[in-house]
This record gives C-alpha cells, structure tokens and sequence, in this order.
C-alpha cells in the first residue's frame, strides 16, 4: 500500500472513509508502538467500537484496527489492546 504524506493524512483518509465507522473518527492522542508513533482514532457503528492506530511516511503506511464491543468498559478496552499492542513489531 502506498501511503498518504504524513500520519495525520492517514487518519483523516480513513477516519472519512473506514467502512466500518458510522460517523467519523474522533482522534486521540498518539501512541508509541515498538518505537514508532501511531496515531489514534476511535469511533463505533452500531454494535463495536473501532479504534485505530495509524502510520505513514508517504512510503508505507501501517493500520492496526481494533473492534471492541459496545458493553466494554474503557479499562477492559485499554487492556484487550494494549495485550496486542505490546506484541506488534514494525520493520
């Protein structure tokens, strides 16, 4: 994939255009993942919140999306992604 200029191109490209967002994505604060900092969206449809975690450089681009249920507490949804978060390793 190629990717748009910067990260926030990127989260604005996908936070319009995600099929899986019934509105757009509110965007939060970044987040560093082996090194490298993700910026992050969250939104939700009917039944799941969607989070995203997005990179690019205009070179690549990387996006790490979660969907949690809508009956998750913000502690369970920390914690269920932050389990795979902590795995992830870019190259």
């Amino acid at each position: 994939m190629i990717g748009k200029e910067t990260s926030e191109a990127e989260v604005r490209y996908w936070s319009r255009n995600s099929g899986l967002l019934e509105d757009r994505a509110k965007v939060l604060d970044p987040v560093v993942v082996d090194g490298l900092e993700l910026q992050h969206a969250r939104g939700r449809n009917g039944v799941e919140v969607v989070d995203g975690y997005l990179y690019s450089d205009g070179e690549i681009s990387y996006r790490v999306i979660f969907t949690t249920p809508l009956s998750y507490t913000e502690a369970q949804r920390d914690e269920a992604i932050g389990q795979v978060m902590a795995t992830l390793e870019f190259e």
